[in-house]
């Protein structure tokens, strides 16, 4: 079931996007599309940080999880920032959003022989935000893939006293906490339907992003909250 906010958000975002759809062509447009978007919901829905995935929704690719930035591939990723994220952020900035980074791209992921010349989670996310031109800063990172820390060993150095959970919970909690937010001050980002029903079902205000080009506003969607109307 879905709470007010997230209904009343459900409702008021087909109605913007339907006068939006068209519109959004040259970079001037797309700024200010993305001014009345970021300034309504924090207005309104008082949402205060935008928490986004890392692989095709902040980036146009897909790292796997981990990147040799000397390869071709690497090189080709690093420079990979969705343009209209770009412009997402500069905004976010500009209104004093907050951007946190949650992926499950995580420093652990790298094979112990690949150790020297491959880079992930935070130390990734930073070069590809220099190699990209960003123009937004990142207020922090949450770089940890679930099957990683599925032992007591490894979850309780996190303060978890169970399994991390198959989604980002844990990632979305930990921004909760360190922003010093409610579920539903955070507009969550990501291209993973699974991870977006969980932070539904959590109380966050989410988007899906469609499609596997990463990040634009035509290509956001919020048609999975019917499964919880």
């Amino acid at each position: 079931m879905l709470s007010d906010k997230q209904l009343n958000f459900y409702k008021w975002f087909n109605i913007f996007m339907e006068k939006e759809l068209y519109l959004n062509c040259g970079e001037s447009q797309l700024f200010k599309t993305h001014r009345r978007f970021l300034r309504y919901i924090c207005d309104t829905f008082d949402i205060r940080t935008i928490a986004a995935d890392f692989d095709l929704t902040m980036m146009t690719m897909h790292s796997g999880g981990f990147i040799d930035p000397q390869s071709d591939r690497g090189r080709l990723f690093l420079k990979s920032l969705s343009r209209e994220f770009n412009i997402l952020g500069a905004v976010a900035m500009e209104i004093g959003l907050s951007i946190n980074v949650v992926t499950f791209s995580d420093p652990k992921l790298i094979p112990s022989e690949k150790i020297e010349t491959n880079i992930s989670g935070k130390s990734m996310i930073n070069l590809c935000l220099q190699n990209s031109n960003a123009q937004f800063k990142v207020s922090d990172y949450y770089c940890f893939y679930p099957r990683l820390w599925q032992e007591r060993s490894e979850y309780s150095n996190l303060g978890l006293d169970a399994p991390m959970p198959p989604f980002k919970a844990f990632h979305l909690r930990k921004v909760c906490e360190n922003e010093n937010l409610s579920a539903d001050q955070v507009l969550f980002i990501d291209d993973d339907l699974y991870n977006c029903a969980n932070a539904l079902k959590d109380g966050y205000v989410v988007l899906h992003v469609n499609g596997r080009s990463g990040y634009s506003i035509n290509g956001l969607s919020v048609d999975f909250y019917k499964d919880y109307l």
